[in-house]
């Protein structure tokens, strides 16, 4: 929600002193200066959150935000000239594509099930609406006292508290992770194609991106279409552009009623449909509006639609996108709708010149619902197909000799895991029984005990009972539930398979095992 606030505040800031100092063309071309490296910039810099953990990646992108923010923000103060601010605020905006490729990566790997993790989109949509509102409201308000420059400072400040926020999140995923030994990074242009071949190859992932990236070209036109409506069609003046842009903020904050609903469903392409089609019967009432009162209501609506389509869509692209390459996929999303925005904000003019303005309110609302019409069969077809298990994959992969499979083979364990709940004091297994399975905590604790005494306390994405199963003997240990506890199960036959047929894996297992079993003995000695 910060991050959305500070990334509207901050376009707002820049473009006013932009306008101030050189007009609607230094506006336009400043605006379209920062659009473009920001769109090839985007799936470069999202391999840093396939790559690393994407907790530290927003900790570290944050922090960047900050530093620039608050860099232009002194230049403006110290009375630069208007062309270096105008260099440095086209630089300043490639940061801000860093953090929804990280997050959109980060959130399948906290989710305990795929409905914590529609959510988790349901809430991230929702926040995005109050940034829209909040961002330029703290703008409206600080701007006439602190300028351009005093706001970016101001702005720069919140960065910091974002960054500040997320450390405690990357410092539990430090602790963590256990690397695979065996992986070594490639460069980034060779990490960002194999995004990009994803998404070419992977049916319905190219489809999903293309889908949700032109929801901004409509997006994009926002800006000078609301003061072609305010002014040409309902007569409002400067305050009905101010308030056409409210009405779509808001429509955004109250779109979680509807997002809510999202929660829980298996099927997403309903209502990417349903919404796209309200969506463009909205646009075409609006354009036959006269009164201000009904096209607030209107756009409103529309953004709540947009809403829905936007958080069905993501977790739809998460359920389908390899999770080892999530993070790129959404920064290649992250490119596209930076050039989407661009394209936006050249399409009202030639729509106006040859349409009029009711003509182009209409052309921007047929967009998005003719590309949905078009293409729904086969979204219809993927929405069948995507029951990619997405949550138990991530949490999968915070497992050493796991994260050393291959894709194929992960999935193909992620999809063997049963669901199992564990009441506080419930025994799980018993020292001495015949072992058969391995557990993975997915949420909660379990303690390890031997022969009376307590060896370790396992939590979240930790696994036990791998060594009956590894050396073929009984149980070592009972594991008792601390709390209530989450977990998951695997049956014996497709853990060994495929940790025994892969050699990092079985390394990984073999050596889990022989440091528990070391530490069994030392106990026991």
């Amino acid at each position: 929600m910060l991050f959305n606030a500070l990334e509207y505040g901050e376009w707002i800031a820049v473009l006013v002193y932009v306008y101030a100092h050189g007009g609607a063309t230094a506006a336009g071309l400043v605006a379209v200066g920062a659009l473009v490296p920001c769109a090839l910039a985007a799936p470069v810099l999202a391999v840093a959150a396939d790559r690393y953990s994407p907790a530290t990646v927003l900790v570290v992108g944050y922090a960047t935000l900050a530093a620039s923010m608050f860099l232009v923000g002194a230049a403006i103060l110290a009375g630069l000239s208007a062309g270096f601010v105008y260099a440095a605020s086209i630089v300043a905006a490639v940061p801000f594509v860093i953090p929804r490729p990280a997050q959109a990566a980060l959130l399948p790997g906290i989710a305990r099930s795929a409905e914590e993790l529609t959510a988790a989109n349901v809430v991230s949509g929702w926040s995005e609406g109050v940034g829209v509102v909040l961002g330029p409201l703290l703008v409206a308000v600080t701007i006439d006292v602190l300028g351009s420059g005093g706001v970016l400072v101001l702005l720069a400040a919140g960065a910091v508290l974002a960054a500040a926020l997320m450390v405690p999140v990357a410092r539990r995923a430090a602790a963590d992770a256990t690397p695979a030994r065996e992986a070594v990074p490639q460069s980034a242009l060779v990490e960002t194609r194999e995004g990009l071949r994803a998404v070419r190859e992977v049916p319905g992932a190219g489809l999903l991106v293309a889908l949700l990236a032109s929801q901004f070209v409509a997006i994009g036109t926002l800006d000078i279409l609301s003061v072609v409506m305010a002014f040409q069609l309902l007569g409002t003046g400067q305050s009905g552009v101010a308030l056409l842009n409210a009405a779509f903020g808001a429509g955004g904050v109250a779109s979680v009623a509807l997002t809510v609903m999202l929660v829980g469903r298996r099927r997403l392409a309903p209502p990417i449909l349903v919404a796209a089609v309200v969506w463009g019967v909205a646009f075409a009432v609006l354009a036959a509006q006269s009164q201000p009162a009904p096209a607030y209501l209107l756009l409103a609506l529309a953004a709540a639609m947009r809403s829905v389509l936007d958080v069905a869509g993501r977790t739809l692209l998460q359920r389908t996108a390899p999770t080892e390459v999530l993070a790129r996929v959404f920064g290649l999303l992250e490119g596209l709708v930076m050039a989407a925005l661009a394209a936006g904000s050249l399409l009202v003019p030639v729509l106006v010149a040859t349409v009029g303005a009711r003509g182009a309110v209409v052309g921007v609302g047929l967009v998005l619902p003719l590309l949905v019409l078009a293409t729904a069969p086969r979204l219809l077809a993927l929405d069948g197909q995507a029951h990619v298990p997405v949550v138990e994959i991530s949490l999968l992969r915070r497992v050493a000799m796991f994260r050393a499979l291959p894709p194929p083979e992960i999935e193909a364990l992620a999809r063997n895991l049963d669901p199992l709940h564990a009441r506080a004091g419930e025994l799980i297994i018993r020292q001495g029984d015949h072992g058969n399975q391995l557990y993975l905590v997915s949420d909660g604790s379990v303690s390890v005990h031997r022969d009376g005494r307590e060896l370790a306390t396992l939590e979240r994405g930790q696994i036990f009972g791998e060594i009956a199963l590894l050396h073929s003997t009984t149980r070592m240990a009972d594991v008792v539930a601390v709390t209530d506890t989450s977990l998951y199960s695997l049956a014996g036959e497709p853990f060994l398979a495929a940790v025994t047929g892969h050699l990092p894996a079985h390394d990984e297992a073999q050596q889990l095992a022989a440091e528990r079993l070391a530490t069994s003995k030392r106990w026991t000695s």
